[in-house]
């Protein structure tokens, strides 16, 4: 089976991270976050995957290439403008000539894929939705089942308050090549329009129920505790390099190669550091995530932060609950306070 991983988002949630770099390839645990994603499918059998791309696509096919160094086959089917979730699928038709896997470019899940396959067989399903309880599922697509599994509701994204948990769209599909003829040309929605459709005129769509560990990294929150929790062993994680310590206060830190310290510097994990950092005498890090060539100076403090590649941090400053993107400077003795946003 072939998968589709949708990756043509302009990832504005992630912002400023993602000013120079698609989603696809932020960091995590020092490698690319689509590494991940392709090291989970290559795991569960998968290795011909086909990436629908848009915005900075080009990069991303640079940098992953035919995917010959991570073990598949990739193939890249580029949008020229937003064609939505199932715009971007049909997209890619040429390359699909039997059921096939879809992923949502900003979930990780650890959930070995072979699982829902073989569901999907089971039920002779149209289409399996992989689905996964949260707290609050205002943000996504709750779903409602009979009790064989069969969908016979969407929700799309509740307003907050109304639905305290539930069972949502975790983003991960199976379809039937048949779905492809279904979908317009255009810009068009999986979840709004073709699934409803389907519903309405009897085709079989079927939910999978995971317990597996899931997330969206859409948000520099999530995206900061998906490398902790990866850190710490809350999902599965083979691709982690560099200096890896278990032995620190707080948890696990990852020190990527190259990357110096001065005296008395101080790191509580869950902490990751990048390649070729320079963290210079008294630092304080704490439950970070520091990209790569990141100067950080004397006296400096550093907590519950994301700091992109190629960033200055003068003496004395403190980044507390922050997030800087690539190529800034934070003048001497600067305080950056909760929820700061900094932009190139």
């Amino acid at each position: 089976m072939k998968a589709v991983i949708l990756a043509g988002g302009l990832a504005t949630r992630l912002r400023p991270l993602t000013i120079e770099r698609p989603k696809s390839l932020v960091p995590v645990l020092n490698r690319y976050f689509l590494e991940h994603v392709l090291f989970n499918l290559k795991n569960s059998g998968i290795e011909e995957i086909v990436l629908a791309t848009g915005h900075m696509g080009q990069t991303i096919e640079e940098r992953l290439g035919d995917g010959q160094k991570f073990g598949v086959r990739l193939f890249y089917a580029e949008e020229d403008r937003p064609l939505g979730t199932a715009g971007a699928i049909r997209n890619c038709a040429a390359h699909l000539d039997s059921s096939f896997l879809v992923l949502n470019g900003d979930i990780f899940t650890d959930i070995n894929y072979a699982e829902l396959i073989e569901f999907h067989q089971k039920v002779n399903a149209t289409i399996s939705i992989l689905t996964t309880i949260v707290e609050d599922p205002s943000a996504f697509g709750l779903i409602s089942t009979d009790r064989s599994g069969r969908v016979i509701e969407f929700l799309e994204k509740p307003k907050p308050g109304t639905i305290l948990s539930g069972q949502i769209n975790a983003g991960v599909y199976i379809l039937n090549p048949e779905v492809l003829d279904c979908i317009p040309q255009g810009e068009c929605s999986l979840e709004r329009e073709i699934f409803p459709r389907l519903i309405n005129n009897g085709k079989p769509v079927f939910a999978y129920k995971s317990d597996a560990y899931w997330i969206d990294i859409g948000t520099p929150e999530n995206y900061l505790k998906l490398n902790q929790d990866m850190l710490t062993g809350k999902c599965r994680a083979n691709l982690m390099e560099g200096l890896f310590k278990e032995d620190n206060p707080g948890g696990p830190i990852l020190i990527g190669e190259g990357t110096l310290q001065g005296h008395n510097v101080k790191i509580f994990g869950p902490t990751v550091i990048g390649n070729n950092c320079r963290i210079e005498d008294g630092a304080i890090i704490e439950a970070s995530l520091l990209w790569d060539s990141v100067l950080v100076e004397e006296g400096v403090t550093i907590k519950n932060s994301i700091i992109a590649s190629n960033c200055r941090l003068n003496c004395g400053s403190q980044v507390l609950n922050s997030v800087i993107g690539p190529r800034v400077s934070i003048s001497a003795n600067t305080i950056l306070g909760p929820g700061s946003r900094i932009f190139p």
